[in-house]
């Protein structure tokens, strides 16, 4: 509706819990605690579609099976491997946006 300053706080909140939840995962994923992987993956799925951060979204949905499944380990590391430098350019557009609003 026009409210740059809550698009803003949204922008900075997505970028906070998402690099938040992904060191989460990595952490979970070198312990071994698959069902803390799949409910973290699941946790940030929602927030990374709606905002239309589809290549994210498809890494964490293929980080929540793999977990559930208890996939090979190095698999998975692949993949949150693979969601970080995804979410570094996601974050490289979020910040150029934001400086656009001011």
């Amino acid at each position: 509706g026009g409210d740059e300053q809550f698009v803003k706080q949204m922008l900075e909140s997505f970028i906070q819990t998402t690099k938040k939840g992904l060191e989460e995962i990595k952490e979970s994923i070198k312990a071994m605690e698959w069902g803390k992987v799949s409910e973290l993956a699941h946790k940030l799925m929602s927030p990374c579609h709606s905002l239309g951060a589809m290549n994210l979204y498809k890494l964490l949905v293929a980080i929540e099976k793999g977990a559930i499944s208890e996939t090979d380990a190095i698999q998975i590391e692949t993949l949150i491997e693979r969601a970080f430098k995804e979410f570094e350019v996601i974050g490289e557009h979020i910040d150029r946006h934001i400086a656009n609003m001011a």
